[in-house]
């Protein structure tokens, strides 16, 4: 029971770790300061900056899609690295392998995520066919996939 709840917290601090790691060397954008406007009859000057703000703040949204795709693209990178270290090194670091293949998988979800917030659906596409070629990948590397025997090497 230990081994499993190991696993798990390898793998979710490695996933929280490529997070922090992004948030902290590539911070997203600040959201402009919406103005506050109690129940009343707005001004035109008032109105006039309700005006600026809404072009801000699409100006903000574009920015937040093109940084959301740029981390994802960098998280799913980290993904694909953690997980082929997983993988090369799972017969000498037994269950600490499967905790940081299990990071990689939450990191995986974590660029799904991030680049499902994007606006080019295209994109969302490319990334769910990524997070599947991966998924279906892994599986057969660490279950399907198995290896030769000793009798068929003697052949």
């Amino acid at each position: 029971m230990i081994r499993y709840i190991y696993t798990f917290f390898v793998g979710l601090f490695l996933a929280i770790f490529v997070g922090m790691g992004i948030a902290v060397f590539y911070p997203a954008p600040k959201a402009p300061e919406a103005p506050i406007w109690y129940d009343k009859q707005l001004t035109t000057q008032e109105l006039k900056a309700q005006q600026q703000y809404d072009i801000k703040q699409k100006a903000y949204n574009k920015e937040l899609w093109r940084y959301n795709r740029n981390v994802s693209m960098i998280v799913l990178v980290c993904a694909i690295i953690i997980l082929a270290i997983s993988l090369l090194l799972t017969e000498k670091l037994g269950v600490l392998a499967d905790g940081i293949l299990l990071g990689g998988i939450f990191t995986l979800v974590y660029g799904i995520g991030r680049g499902m917030a994007t606006d080019s659906n295209k994109y969302r596409f490319l990334v769910a066919g990524l997070g599947l070629a991966m998924t279906l990948g892994l599986g057969y590397i660490k279950f399907a996939r198995r290896p030769e025997s000793k009798l068929e090497k003697l052949e």
